[in-house]
């Protein structure tokens, strides 16, 4: 439940966010994390809205006393960054808000900019499933009458409202690059990243150009935010490469015994053994790769499809259970429809595609 409070271990807490059943209507919230190291208290991520505030100001009086606060964002996506200026509430002599600077860039434009890019392919707005395609209408009028910015502006910010209100605490951030950055070794697995004393802060940039991921030593325990969320590449701009290689990475840790808790920002579960985790990696690496290979079949039988097309005939191929595992997270279960994983996925695989705009056609690239 939204706001919940789990203890993993002594002064290490999981405060859980929400996976809303109508997207359309709620926010999805990410889950955070806080942990207490002598009189060193971090906290990774904010999520979103009063109640969740309210379960972090609970969790960090009950951390008091403290002299040193570090604010950590394992990436600038809205979801992760709603209640950000709690940092200005919390008494500590010592404060820090740390993020990689690659989000900076794309801080209030990577939705309205992947939306685009993939309205090139197939229209955004008619992706949705009765009755949410209906108060989309407003919007393909727009972009009839006026042009698609204005339309895709008007679109975005209204997915954007529900998360109001919104504290960024832009002026507290800082770059994690201003510091030297270093290689740690975890269970013989290299990983580039930072290290804050109690915390090994770890580069990904595979669902985000600034994302990150999060290793607690004391507890083999990680904070794996978004990186384990099953729908990649869910944007253009995810790397899926970066994504699955740290996937593979967290794997052979947690095979080596290097993870024995891992939690993440929107998956209920919260594995606290090695062989869970295992598990959990092992199923997410072989769905997403069975699912590419149903892709493969169904465009090998058709020759060419458009994104529509392709995702009509993944729907009736249920029955694989890769393939549900990804149509249980369709919209409203996710802020968008599976159309944008699917396209993401034939553009990364680079298989061409032609036609008009918003109508483009896939097909197998040739050998």
């Amino acid at each position: 439940m939204l706001g919940d409070i789990v203890e993993l271990k002594k002064n290490l807490w999981l405060v859980k966010g929400e996976n809303p059943e109508n997207a359309f209507k709620a926010p999805t919230i990410a889950s955070s994390v806080l942990y207490k190291a002598e009189d060193r208290l971090y906290l990774i991520d904010t999520g979103v809205g009063p109640v969740f505030r309210q379960s972090l100001k609970k969790v960090i009086e009950q951390a008091y006393p403290i002299s040193e606060f570090y604010l950590l964002n394992s990436h600038l996506h809205v979801d992760n960054i709603c209640n950000n200026n709690i940092i200005e509430e919390v008494q500590a002599k010592k404060k820090h808000h740390y993020v990689s600077d690659a989000g900076f860039a794309s801080l209030n434009s990577y939705v309205f900019d992947n939306l685009m890019t993939l309205d090139e392919y197939y229209d955004v707005f008619s992706g949705y499933s009765f009755p949410y395609n209906l108060k989309l209408i407003l919007y393909r009028l727009k972009r009839v009458l006026l042009n698609k910015r204005k339309a895709m502006n008007a679109f975005v910010g209204m997915s954007t409202k529900k998360y109001q209100p919104i504290h960024t605490s832009r002026r507290t951030m800082q770059p994690l690059e201003l510091h030297p950055d270093y290689e740690v070794v975890i269970g013989e697995v290299p990983w580039k990243g930072w290290d804050l004393k109690d915390i090994n802060v770890l580069e990904v940039r595979g669902h985000a150009p600034d994302e990150l991921v999060f290793y607690i030593p004391e507890y083999k325990f990680l904070f794996a935010a978004d990186l384990t969320y099953e729908l990649i590449p869910m944007w253009p701009t995810v790397h899926r490469d970066r994504s699955l290689q740290a996937i593979e990475n967290c794997l052979a840790m947690a095979s080596a015994g290097e993870i024995e808790i891992l939690a993440d920002s929107h998956r209920e579960e919260i594995c606290d053994s090695s062989d869970k985790v295992v598990a959990l990696l092992e199923k997410f690496l072989t769905d997403h790769d069975r699912f590419i290979e149903v892709m493969q079949e169904i465009m090998k039988a058709a020759g060419s499809l458009t994104v529509d097309e392709m995702y009509k005939r993944l729907k009736n191929r249920q029955d694989d259970p890769a393939v549900a595992a990804h149509f249980e997270l369709d919209f409203p279960h996710s802020p968008y429809t599976l159309r944008s994983l699917i396209c993401t996925l034939m553009l990364q695989l680079e298989w061409p595609s032609e036609g008009k705009v918003g109508k483009k056609r896939f097909s197998l690239p040739t050998e």
